[in-house]
């Protein structure tokens, strides 16, 4: 057996399908900018134990993420919104790694993704 893709390509082919050609990189590349900056401010709201901003900054990954076909990452990013809002920081800090994790896989793929789309220049 093989472990399930980490971006589902047909959420991309949606992306172009509904956008056009080219929009899936443009949603890629929003995902991409946006992502490292929600991850920031979910890590500082973690280390200050606010449980409301870990769930703000948490929360906008979601859609992002499902739109991007990250289907795991949007499934953590969910559980930890529900963990952050029920306040448990047992568990929030594994959650936390995981998704520094994952959010590096997403992002490599995602960096494959437009390096290969056509026309891509390599950067």
């Amino acid at each position: 057996m093989t472990d399930p893709p980490i971006i589902d390509p047909a959420a991309l082919a949606r992306l172009d399908h509904l956008g056009g050609p080219g929009f899936a990189l443009r949603i890629i590349g929003i995902f991409l900018g946006e992502g490292p900056r929600r991850i920031a401010d979910a890590r500082d709201a973690l280390d200050r134990r606010d449980g409301p901003a870990l769930a703000h900054a948490v929360h906008a990954l979601i859609s992002s993420a499902g739109n991007v076909g990250a289907t795991d990452l949007m499934a953590l990013v969910r559980e930890m919104e529900r963990d952050a809002e029920a306040g448990r920081w047992d568990v929030l800090p594994a959650r936390m790694t995981r998704l520094l994790i994952m959010f590096e896989a997403v992002r490599a793929r995602l960096e494959q993704v437009r390096a290969e789309a056509p026309g891509a220049t390599g950067t």
